[in-house]
């Protein structure tokens, strides 16, 4: 059976990156569901400008649109077929439990991979970023805390939680991630 991933992790975390490594190393498709957020923001209607202006903010998404557009993505699968969520998506409890009973309903698990760092490495990592992103990657680690933690708490809960240290090179994050995935193939 393929693997069905979900990467968490605070701002600046890598979890793109490892999301696309993994991608290619288990043949994997790769939704970011913040690159399909930002797609349907650019749609020119009402809901579009409103969801930009959300994003803009760094506030998370409709729980409701976020369930839309994973669910679209999944039904494009093939059974043979993996998956792993990087970029966002999930954060929310009640979207991380419903991306869940999504899976269950197609027959997939999912495990969560959590990637950790201390704050003084997200900051320093924001370090390299422009000023202009300070106030939004203290306010996108703000929600991570308060949100995602309770999403994490329920992959926890189900035994499908993997937590690495995402501190080092990408070479040592992602051989950290493939390792602990050996227990969940």
């Amino acid at each position: 059976m393929p693997y069905n991933l979900i990467i968490y992790g605070p701002p600046l975390s890598g979890k793109s990156t490892q999301a696309e490594l993994l991608t290619k190393r288990f043949d994997l498709k790769h939704v970011n569901i913040g690159e399909l957020l930002r797609k349907r923001a650019n749609t020119p209607d009402e809901f579009g400008t409103a969801l930009t202006a959300t994003l803009a903010a760094g506030h998370l998404a409709p729980s409701e649109l976020v369930a839309e557009l994973v669910g679209e993505e999944i039904r494009k699968l093939k059974q043979d077929e993996g998956i792993v969520f990087g970029g966002g998506g999930g954060r929310k409890r009640e979207e991380a439990e419903a991306l869940d009973l999504l899976m269950a309903s197609y027959g997939r698990s999912v495990v969560a991979i959590e990637l950790t760092l201390p704050q003084e490495e997200i900051a320093r990592r924001a370090e390299k970023r422009t000023r202009a992103e300070d106030s939004k990657v203290a306010r996108r680690l703000a929600i991570y805390h308060k949100e995602t933690s309770k999403a994490l708490d329920y992959f926890r809960s189900q035994g499908r939680l993997i937590t690495v240290d995402g501190q080092g090179t990408i070479e040592e994050v992602h051989q950290r991630i493939v390792d602990a995935l050996k227990g969940y193939s």
